[in-house]
């Protein structure tokens, strides 16, 4: 049986997998990208005047290369506050919950 209704994302498999392995991610001090895929043809990001649409990417340089790689809590509340903070929990949860359910059914077919 296939799900008429797809998960069209990835950042909370990524999530969930960085979580389940106790794994570590980097985050830059700086937005290096910018997203070029606003207006009415894209997927996600339709409005052109969103916040995120617009923001100004810097240079990284000079990447600093450390000897030891450890997690800093200050960064962590500082991205939880930033970003997770905003999405209640429950809702993650809830496609995780809904991303597990469909990679079982197509196990099934």
């Amino acid at each position: 049986m296939k799900s008429n209704n797809p998960v069209d994302t990835w950042d909370y498999q990524l999530t969930f997998s960085i979580w389940k392995n106790k794994g570590l991610s980097i985050i830059p001090n700086v937005n290096l990208i910018t997203n070029i895929g606003f207006g009415e043809m894209a997927v996600h990001t339709k409005n052109p005047n969103n916040i995120y649409a617009n923001i100004k990417n810097r240079p990284i340089l000079p990447i600093i290369y450390l000897d030891k790689v450890s997690r800093c809590k200050k960064a962590d509340k500082r991205y939880y506050n930033l970003f997770i903070k905003r999405i209640s929990f429950l809702k993650i949860i809830k496609k995780i919950i809904v991303i597990l359910n469909l990679k079982n059914i197509k196990k099934d077919d």
